[in-house]
Parts: structure tokens; sequence; C-alpha cells
């Protein structure tokens, strides 16, 4: 309890009042290797895709990111693991460790060990395992946000811009995508991130040109609102690229960056803190 509570005051003391806590654990269905652990989160609404909960049983670990929606501050936040992996070296089959992460899944918050539920077993989850079922991590958001379709008369990209692109809502079905095309899309903080994967990721620098363009109310002043543009590797775990700037509401951006990829396969994840809504266009140049 001790080392708890340390663990928690260091958060603290490094990251502002910004905390995450794991309160309890329960197995819904004795008959599925899901489990639902309850966490709060304090300060990290503006992040929630670098937020996430880590549980290690045995062979296995499972890894989901944590919804937060920012309806409180803290917030309780229902987190749903059931992308399980191998895991090696093993922990102890008779517990379950879990912990709340912040920036990255490596980086441990709360840890804390648990009875396992009654009815779990490792060969419940091996059978899940070998029947299919995916074992990566995935971004839990509302099931009614997976694939928002845009409404015929919806927002129109700025003029010059091009066709906006149909991107997944869903990690676990990004859309597929070539860097010699621009990339526009309009996002919306309420609908959550898009994502593509690369159909053939470059080796070497490729610069970024990321416009954005808000579609709030231009008489607002003294506001400003967040965008990132994020890599995550095939697994949907976050490297060490992203950029995230600031842009006033009714205003436009340009941020420029470049890259360094190795031609492994990559994911690219575009998110905003807009509640009005952003037009991104990102135009891809190999250096």
């Amino acid at each position: 309890m001790k080392a708890r509570w340390l663990s928690l005051l260091a958060v603290a003391l490094l990251g502002g009042c910004a905390w995450g806590e794991i309160r309890s654990v329960e197995m819904p269905n004795p008959g599925e290797p899901v489990l639902k652990v309850t966490a709060l989160a304090k300060g990290l609404s503006h992040v929630p895709d670098k937020c996430h909960v880590v549980c290690r049983y045995g062979s296995y670990q499972a890894v989901a990111n944590v919804p937060i929606f920012g309806t409180a501050d803290p917030e309780t936040c229902d987190v749903i693991l059931d992308r399980w992996e191998r895991l090696s070296p093993p922990s102890s089959p008779g517990a379950l460790e879990i912990w709340f992460t912040y920036p990255t899944p490596r980086n441990p918050i709360d840890r804390q060990r648990f009875a396992v539920p009654e009815g779990l077993t490792q060969a419940m989850v091996e059978d899940a395992l070998l029947g299919g079922r995916r074992n990566t991590p995935r971004t839990a958001i509302r099931p009614r946000d997976r694939a928002p379709q845009p409404a015929p008369s919806g927002p129109r990209p700025p003029r010059g811009w091009g066709s906006e692109a149909d991107l997944s809502g869903d990690l676990d079905t990004p859309s597929e995508r070539d860097l010699s095309d621009p990339i526009v899309v309009y996002l919306e903080a309420k609908q959550g991130a898009r994502y593509f994967k690369v159909a053939q990721p470059p080796v070497g620098l490729v610069q970024l040109v990321i416009d954005v363009q808000s579609s709030a109310d231009p008489s607002s002043v003294n506001e400003a609102t967040w965008f990132r543009v994020s890599l995550l590797d095939e697994a949907g775990m976050a490297l060490p690229h992203e950029e995230q700037e600031f842009v006033g509401v009714g205003q436009s951006k340009r941020h420029v960056a470049t890259w360094r990829f190795d031609g492994s396969p990559v994911i690219f994840k575009l998110a905003t803190g807009s509640k009005k809504g952003d037009w991104m266009r990102i135009r891809f140049q190999e250096q």
C-alpha cells in the first residue's frame, strides 16, 4: 500500500495533478476470458489515447486503451480487456497484476495485484488465442462512433485541398493509404481518432506538411484546441513519432515535421480536441 501511494505521489509531482488509479477488476462472463477493470483518471482527458490499462496473468498479457470522454474529472472508466498476447517471461499464475499507464504502456502507474476471478484459467485464454481472437491492443471508443460516415450535406474540405479520405475510426481495422497522395480528413473530438496504415512503408526521412483548418466560430477569441498526428506500430502501440499543436478556433495552422521511417509496418493516428471539428490535410515528401 505504501509503494502504491508513493507511485501516485510521484506521478502527481511529475505531471501536475494528472494521475491514474486501478479500482477493481471483474470477469462479467465466466465463460469468456474478458475482464472489466474499473479505473480512475484525473487530468488526462486531453490525452485519452495515451492512457492504457495493462493486465498480466501467468503466460499472458492484455492491454487496452482507457475510454476517457471528459464527462468528469476525475472520471471513472470501465476498461474492457479482451485482447490477449503471450508473455515472456511469464508472471505469477496465482494473481492478476494490473496497472494504469501514461504516456506509454511501458510506464506503470498504480501497479496492483488482484485475485484471479473465479472461472478464469490460462487454458481459457490460450483457447481464445488459438480460436482466432485477435491478440493486439485496441482503442476503446463508443460503439456508435466506430465507423461514422460523413453525410452528403456535411462539411466540405477547404477549397483546393482535394477530396476527403474515408478513414477508419477503429484501430483494429485501419484504412490503407499510400503516402504519395495527400490525406484530407474531417475530425471531431466526439467521433474519436481516425486510423490508416501505410500501404508501402518508406525507408528514410519523410517530411510531413500538416495543415489544419478549424470549423469553430471565428468570432471566438482567446481560445484554442489541439490536434495530433502520431505513429503506431502494427500492434497499435505508440511509437516516438508524434506532432501535437494548437490552433485558434476558426483559424488555420500549418505544422511541418520530418520523421524517419525504417520500412516497418506503421499506422497513422489522427485526432483533435475540437468539439466543432477540424479539417486536416497531410502531405508527404520523401527527403
